[in-house]
């Protein structure tokens, strides 16, 4: 398999993993319920739509990377602001979940990282396609 089809699978399996985060997010509030941590039912349904959105604008930038490189690239960058601010700070705000939210921190920053290299190393990220 080359690069180009390495990195297309890649993102591709990154969106429906993305989709399957989001489903879980949804029944998020009955976890925090029954671990009696308090929480507002709007945080775990608009964080699910909103990763299941994002899930598929991954899945769907797979069709042509090139055209749609802002889509991973925003990915990326929304994992990287998501990894150093809400979920860092929720191990201190909610120090159970503390395994959950270093799990969450490695595979978002992993991921992202793991994408850049892979756009990177196929071409995409260069001043003319990214302008």
């Amino acid at each position: 398999m080359n690069a180009k089809n390495f990195l297309k699978n890649f993102i591709i399996f990154s969106g429906w993993l993305e989709i399957a985060f989001g489903i879980l997010f949804l029944f998020m509030d009955f976890i925090f319920h029954s671990l009696s941590i308090p929480s507002s039912p709007f945080f775990p349904m608009a964080s699910g739509v909103m990763m299941m959105i994002l899930g598929f604008l991954l899945w769907f930038s797979a069709r042509d990377i090139k055209r749609y490189l802002i889509i991973p690239v925003m990915s990326c960058v929304f994992r990287f602001i998501m990894v150093f601010g809400p979920t860092l700070l929720s191990i201190f705000l909610i120090p159970i979940l503390s395994p959950v939210w270093i799990c969450a921190i490695i595979y978002d920053f992993l991921s992202a990282l793991f994408t850049l290299v892979l756009l990177k190393n196929v071409g995409y990220l260069t001043k003319d396609n990214l302008l």
